[in-house]
C-alpha cells in the first residue's frame, strides 16, 4: 500500500475489491478499554482508504496527487456518525473519488461493519 504512515498511525489492514478493512482491537494504541473508536479516526481511516483504493495504477506520480504520489487529508467537509465503533468491530470502508479542483480531490466515504453503517464522512484530499 502507498501510504506515508507507518507504525501506529496506518490502521488499513487490508484493501482489495474495491474497499478497506481495519480490525478494531482492543490492545491498539489508540483505544483504550471499552471506549468507542473517537470520530475523527474514522475521517482518518477514509482518507487512508482513498488513498489506497483512488490510487490508479500507471498514472504518473504528479498526477495522483503531489510529490511522493500521496494524498494528504485538507478537511472534512460533513461527518454524520451512525453508531459507535468498538474494539471487535471489523471496519469496512468504501469510497468514491468525487471532483476534482486542480491537485484537491472531493471523496465520498462509508464506514460500515457487519452490513450496518458506522459513519458517512464526505473529505478533501490533497
Amino acid at each position: 500500500m502507498n501510504l506515508p504512515h507507518g507504525f501506529p498511525f496506518r490502521w488499513i489492514d487490508r484493501a482489495a475489491d474495491g474497499s478497506a478493512r481495519v480490525l478494531v482491537t482492543a490492545n491498539s494504541t489508540w483505544l483504550r478499554g471499552d471506549t468507542p473508536v473517537p470520530t475523527a479516526f474514522l475521517a482518518e481511516l477514509v482518507a487512508q482508504a482513498a488513498a489506497v483504493l483512488l490510487a490508479v495504477p500507471g498514472e504518473s506520480v504528479e498526477a495522483q496527487g503531489g510529490a511522493a504520489g500521496q494524498r494528504w487529508l485538507a478537511g472534512i467537509d460533513r461527518l454524520e456518525l451512525r453508531r459507535p465503533a468498538r474494539a471487535g468491530d471489523l471496519l469496512e470502508i468504501a469510497v468514491v473519488g468525487g471532483r476534482r479542483f486542480g491537485n484537491a480531490m472531493r471523496v465520498e466515504g462509508i464506514v460500515s461493519t457487519e452490513g450496518a453503517v458506522v459513519a458517512e464522512v464526505v473529505l478533501l484530499l490533497v
